[in-house]
């Protein structure tokens, strides 16, 4: 995981950054449909809306796996011994 000279690896850089984007769009792309799902609730309650609010949930849910995944390698990574 380190390089020889004392450096982060490329490779688990990128890994860690890439979590932060996807959990970034996971939870905006969740945050900005909520209102507009609900504004649509309130004309007519139909199979779109339905389905609007179980892409909503699975995206929260994404997101707190993706959290979860990232607070569990954090942890492993802190507890790793690099020497």
């Amino acid at each position: 995981m380190v390089a020889s000279h004392g450096h982060w690896d490329w490779k688990e850089k990128v890994q860690k950054e890439e979590k932060k984007i996807v959990a970034y769009l996971l939870i905006s792309a969740a945050s900005s449909a909520i209102p507009l799902t609900n504004r649509f609730r309130e004309g007519q309650d139909n199979i779109f809306t339905d389905s609007a609010a179980s892409a909503i949930s699975m995206a929260v849910f994404a997101f707190v796996s993706l959290a979860l995944s990232a607070l569990f390698s954090g942890y492993k990574l802190s507890t790793h011994s690099f020497i």
